[in-house]
């Protein structure tokens, strides 16, 4: 039996580059990846930036690797309380939405908001990856 395994882009945290990330993730047998480009490749995650080309770029360099994109993360507030911000949020998203099927992605997940009590309650929490350098598999 094969066990088909997804993981979160950014915890390959050492690729800086799509080649990288998509070797970075098959050399740990990952199958399926959220790919959240806010958190991987920042440069390339405004509103403006995805295009169905870029989709398209990805998927290909990630499925030359066995590596396919699951979701595509948009690690955004989509309900920020302050409206200006929430608006770019969501042009964002919305963008995120429109090219996800050229990424290969079935959908695009927002990030829930957090609220100021749930975030204050883990102070200086890291992420296991970025304290040991080894993804958290």
């Amino acid at each position: 039996m094969t066990i088909n395994f997804g993981a979160r882009g950014h915890d390959v945290t050492w690729a800086s580059t799509p080649e990288e990330l998509a070797r970075g993730l098959a050399d740990y047998g990952v199958h399926n990846v959220q790919l959240a480009l806010g958190r991987s490749f920042p440069e390339l995650s405004g509103a403006d930036a995805l295009n169905p080309g870029m989709g398209a770029y990805f998927r290909r360099t990630l499925a030359a690797h066995g590596v396919d994109i699951a979701v595509l993360g948009c690690y955004d507030n989509i309900i920020h309380p302050d409206a200006a911000r929430r608006e770019s949020i969501l042009r964002k998203f919305e963008s995120y939405l429109r090219n996800a099927r050229h990424f290969g992605a079935p959908w695009s997940r927002p990030r829930p908001g957090v609220s100021k009590r749930r975030a204050s309650r883990t102070p200086g929490r890291t992420s296991r990856t970025r304290r040991t350098g080894r993804p958290p598999w």
